[in-house]
């Protein structure tokens, strides 16, 4: 079984909607429609990794706590020798349906909500 922490935000995901995302640098801002239309930002920095699977609508943001394969994929192509002490965590925004629909390795992220 994965070890994963949910992230709960002041407003909830579910029946959220993506509204878009950009990537600056080493920065990835996703822009997520709240159900009460609120507009949540998720600010990731110093991201080396972002995945869209055909996100559209949200249910759920969690970290993941295991060393998935792709993290290590991810930290081998960043380090020659993956450190024991690297400080990148890996967020998972869930489908409507449970399943990962979004995907992001950075070093830290927070929430701006309008």
């Amino acid at each position: 079984m994965i070890k994963k922490l949910k992230i709960e935000l002041d407003v909830g995901l579910s029946d959220s909607e993506l509204v878009s995302y950009q990537k600056e640098d080493s920065n990835l801002k996703v822009s997520i429609e709240a159900w009460n239309e609120q507009i949540i930002n998720l600010l990731f920095s110093d991201v080396i990794y972002m995945q869209d699977m055909g996100a559209w609508r949200f249910s759920e943001f969690y970290e993941l706590k295991d060393n998935m394969p792709i993290m290590q994929k991810v930290l081998s192509v960043q380090f020659e020798e993956i450190p024991h002490d690297h400080h990148y965590r890996h967020f998972q925004l869930l489908d409507i349906d449970g399943n990962s629909s979004f995907e992001v390795i950075s070093e830290s992220f927070s929430v701006e909500i309008k």
